[in-house]
């Protein structure tokens, strides 16, 4: 195996974590801040609860940060 494909496997793996942290964060603060409409349109409804796009956290924080 060379060491090409091990750098891309860890590259991959600690985006996919990165991702899933930011998208945990964005769901987080949706549910903590009640689903509010000021928040936008979600992505999709999945089993009831909205999903909202993973950089939606950043532009929230950059909108609604007094």
């Amino acid at each position: 195996m060379s060491a090409t494909r091990i750098l891309c496997g860890q590259v991959l793996v600690v985006s996919l974590v990165a991702l899933a942290a930011i998208w945990a964060a964005t769901q987080w603060t949706a549910w903590w801040l009640g689903y509010q409409l000021q928040l936008g349109e979600p992505w999709v409804q999945v089993a009831g609860m909205p999903l909202y796009p993973p950089p939606a956290f950043f532009l929230w924080w950059y909108q609604f940060d007094a």
